[in-house]
């Protein structure tokens, strides 16, 4: 298994897909993201960015959010909305999903671009003929409501608004997570509900984002929007600049990533270059973030307020075990890590993905075991130097036996 390649999403390109698309770009586009990085760069950590590929859900919503604060400037319009377009299934649709379509034809209705047009009126005709109205999310229909200039789309507040209500509880049936509260702010009116603005506010994280997502921090700052919050305040300014810095170029376009994956790529490139011959002084600022970013439990998230898991948890320790112990403070991260990972190994050895229960077990899914994080666990455990962690190594590579075939190959999964 190659630890340098890690198991990103498929909106992550490999390596070599990155380089490809630095080389291609234009002096133009070289100086828009060398502008992008100085951005993320204020506090003197290096940036390392990865190319994503294009969702055409999330453009449009760079999109949306642009133009509703007056933000996107018009440099920005033509590259976010060509990857959008190409994104276009023959029947019109995106991807047959009635909110996506939805909210993709209003951001394209507002970008004004003229190449835009043909798509839109293919996407029309396929709402109109879409057979199963039920399928838009109620989300979906206070975002468009506001962003149409309509405000909160009740027209006949005395019969829709319980229904509304049902319908954002049963979306977000869990803890009164951000976009719970943004959905409830869209569907009132501006300063009616002050109780859930205040909580929503003080939601908003260090990077200026909700939840470290790109789709909760659009729904938010429209929320805030709507209750009435002007959009010369700050809170829009730093939660805007965090989609931003998150847009990668692609050739000429520009591409949305989701979420911040910051903490897994300055662990990957602590390792590579340290490996490669570099001085402990040319990763420091690196290395510093990553004792700065470990979580309370000793593990770490892929980027800001995600879940902690435990590939990013095995980069980091695999990282700073390599960096060394100067200064002193990084011996006890690594000492927090290795018991964190300890904690949450399976009693067969094994170690899943996200080892928390989530929201998605009430989906029916499970946190299953995964070989890929086992031995990514298992190497960092090795490579950290730490006594207590002997037992759950020998736990993790019996794990690990087992799971070889008779050819030598292994199973993906128990």
């Amino acid at each position: 298994m190659n630890r340098n390649a890690p198991n990103f999403s498929p909106d992550f390109l490999p390596r070599s897909e990155t380089k490809k698309n630095l080389a291609s770009l234009t002096p133009n586009s070289l100086e828009q993201l060398r502008a992008r990085l100085t951005q993320r760069a204020e506090s003197s950590i290096p940036v390392w960015p990865v190319a994503v590929r294009p969702s055409a859900e999330r453009n449009a919503l760079a999109l949306l959010l642009g133009t509703l604060l007056n933000k996107l400037p018009n440099d920005d319009v033509a590259p976010l909305v060509r990857p959008i377009l190409n994104e276009q299934d023959e029947n019109g649709s995106w991807n047959n999903d009635l909110s996506r379509t939805l909210e993709i034809v209003q951001a394209l209705s507002q970008s004004q671009r003229p190449e835009a047009r043909p798509h839109l009126n293919k996407a029309v005709t396929w709402l109109e003929e879409h057979p199963k109205r039920k399928q838009l999310r109620a989300e979906t229909l206070l975002l468009l409501g506001h962003t149409t200039g309509l405000g909160a789309p009740i027209r006949f507040k005395q019969f829709l608004k319980p229904a509304m209500r049902v319908a954002i509880d049963w979306s977000f049936r869990n803890a009164m997570t951000s976009r719970k509260l943004a959905a409830h702010l869209l569907m009132n009116e501006a300063g009616g509900d002050k109780a859930r603005m205040s909580e929503l506010i003080q939601r908003q994280l260090s990077d200026g984002s909700w939840d470290g997502n790109v789709r909760t921090t659009a729904l938010a700052m429209a929320a805030l929007r709507q209750a009435g919050l002007p959009s010369t305040d700050t809170l829009f300014e730093r939660g805007y600049r965090f989609m931003r810095v998150l847009q990668q170029w692609d050739g000429k376009d520009l591409i949305q990533a989701p979420c911040d994956i910051s903490n897994m790529l300055h662990a990957l490139t602590v390792r590579s270059l340290l490996l490669a011959g570099a001085e402990n002084n040319d990763v420091a600022p690196s290395s510093m973030l990553l004792l700065h970013q470990q979580d309370q439990s000793g593990g770490w998230a892929i980027g800001s307020s995600q879940s902690v898991d435990v590939m990013t948890t095995a980069s980091a320790l695999d990282a700073l075990s390599l960096f060394g112990d100067n200064p002193l403070e990084t011996r006890w991260a690594r000492r927090r890590a290795a018991i964190y990972l300890a904690a949450v190994q399976h009693a067969d050895g094994s170690f899943a993905m996200q080892p928390k229960a989530s929201w998605f077990g009430f989906r029916g899914l499970r946190n299953d075991a995964s070989l890929d994080a086992t031995s990514a666990a298992l190497f960092a455990l090795c490579e950290c130097g730490e006594p207590s962690a002997i037992a759950a190594m020998n736990k993790a590579a019996v794990f690990v036996k087992r799971a070889q075939n008779s050819n030598g190959r292994f199973r993906l999964r128990r």
